[in-house]
């Protein structure tokens, strides 16, 4: 006979709810988060590093997939008043001056130095001197990451995801995905979440778009 008591039916709700949360996959950490998007657009002092948008396999260029993805993230960027004109900077690339261009149409700052570290599997000719740029790239990188910037702005960085692994130890970013960066003050960086631009879309959708810095 089938137990109906009322502890039964606490016991299976809660069964239920166990396996309800072994399926769908948490909230990704800061993003949905309406006190973060605020302290974003009235507090300041907040680095976003961005990957560039989807590339043209190994070509140094973005896919037309890619420009339109930054189009319409660049939009949602201005909409949300997190970015004051000329706090843009990107690294050497090219991808990296597309996603800038498609999302901002206007030109960045560039920084050369800020770009892609060696990987293994390039022309050895390079190996000796790609490794040789490696530690003061990534020791650039680190510098402006737990530099914060004034009260009131914010900087986005857009560069490629290994540089940005090496630097900050933190896992892999895919193509125009942005991580919520500020600098603790003692030295290190904390990540306080991460969006790809449809996430960030739906975010200013959920929490109200602001006006434009």
């Amino acid at each position: 006979m089938r137990d109906r008591s009322p502890a039964a039916g606490v016991v299976w709700l809660a069964g239920l709810l166990l396996l309800a949360a072994t399926l769908v996959p948490a909230a990704r950490s800061g993003c949905g988060d309406c006190a973060l998007l605020r302290r974003l657009r009235t507090t300041g002092g907040f680095i976003l590093y961005t990957r560039h948008a989807d590339r043209d396999g190994k070509a140094d260029r973005l896919t037309d997939r890619g420009r339109a993805r930054a189009r319409v993230w660049g939009q949602a960027l201005r909409r949300a008043g997190i970015l004051s004109p000329g706090n843009v900077v990107t690294a050497g690339t090219l991808r990296t001056l597309e996603t800038a261009l498609a999302a901002f149409d206007s030109p960045p700052r560039t920084d050369p130095d800020l770009d892609e570290v060696y990987r293994a599997g390039q022309e050895p000719a390079l190996e000796a001197a790609e490794q040789a740029g490696d530690s003061a790239r990534v020791a650039h990188l680190r510098g402006l990451l737990r530099t914060r910037p004034a009260p009131g702005r914010n900087l986005l960085v857009i560069g490629s995801t290994n540089i940005f692994q090496r630097a900050t130890g933190r896992p892999a970013l895919a193509w125009l995905e942005t991580a919520v960066l500020r600098p603790d003050g003692r030295g290190g960086v904390i990540e306080l979440g991460r969006f790809t631009a449809e996430e960030f879309a739906a975010w200013l959708a959920g929490c109200g778009s602001g006006r434009t810095r």
